[in-house]
């Protein structure tokens, strides 16, 4: 079926264990669970609905009510809008992204049809989703103590960030950086974060690059502000990064 083509691209983890949260998320989608749905234009607020059904044809779209509160068209776009929809199945929390397909009867009721799902996430088991920014809007950093250099992201998510750096760093050094997130409302944003690895390739050592070292970091402490522009930033660039996939 074109569904399990759409959730293969969903986790990493061991395949058995895949499998299984496919068919526990089937399931749930049937049951008229529950679920609160985030979008795109306003990553803090929360919508309320239910599951209503899937149909189980070539494509495999899935259906929930319509939303409380009410949506406008403009908030629901068909084929743009890339919609979080977070529920519980067999108790535990899992996450469906999924692109908006319009308004539909679904057995005599009108409800919300969605595309296979993008992805799906057991959060219990949740690496931060990370995104690479744009070659043209970059999410310049300045390192502070330690490296105390500037560069740019590599890979980002509300977790941590990856960057090139010209000097090795011992795993665990902790420094505070700032970011320039495209389109947050302030200019710099800064976070305490700790190194969770460097390394260097083969192929880095021998081009003698002016920055050889990759730096992972892991975020210690955020400010709410500097959490909100950046977690507004992934789900837009998210959004964009799924549309023009093939």
């Amino acid at each position: 079926m074109a569904w399990l083509s759409f959730f293969g691209k969903s986790r990493k983890t061991g395949e058995a264990d895949h499998r299984a949260s496919i068919e526990a998320v089937k399931a749930a989608l049937k049951t008229r669970q529950n679920v609160t749905v985030f979008l795109p234009h306003a990553p803090e607020e929360r919508w309320r609905s239910f599951f209503v059904g899937v149909n189980e044809g070539p494509e495999s779209w899935f259906y929930i009510d319509l939303m409380t509160p009410d949506v406008s068209a403009q908030e629901l776009e068909p084929g743009r809008t890339l919609a979080v929809i977070r529920c519980s199945v067999g108790g535990v929390p899992h996450e469906i992204r999924a692109v908006y397909a319009g308004k539909e009867n679904f057995d005599g009721f009108p409800s919300l049809k969605f595309h296979p799902p993008v992805s799906v996430e057991n959060l219990q088991r949740r690496e931060f989703f990370r995104v690479e920014p744009k070659r043209s809007e970059p999410v310049d950093l300045a390192i502070q103590s330690g490296l105390n250099e500037t560069t740019s992201a590599l890979d980002i998510s509300l977790g941590g960030v990856r960057f090139r750096a010209s000097s090795k760093v011992s795993q665990g050094e902790a420094f505070e950086l700032t970011m320039k997130i495209p389109g947050a409302p302030s200019s710099v944003l800064s976070a305490m974060a700790h190194v969770r690895d460097c390394s260097q390739t083969n192929m880095e050592r021998n081009a003698k690059t002016a920055k050889p070292y990759c730096v992972r970091v892991e975020f210690d402490k955020i400010d709410d502000r500097a959490a909100h522009s950046l977690n507004k930033y992934l789900f837009n660039r998210q959004r964009e990064l799924t549309l023009v996939s093939p």
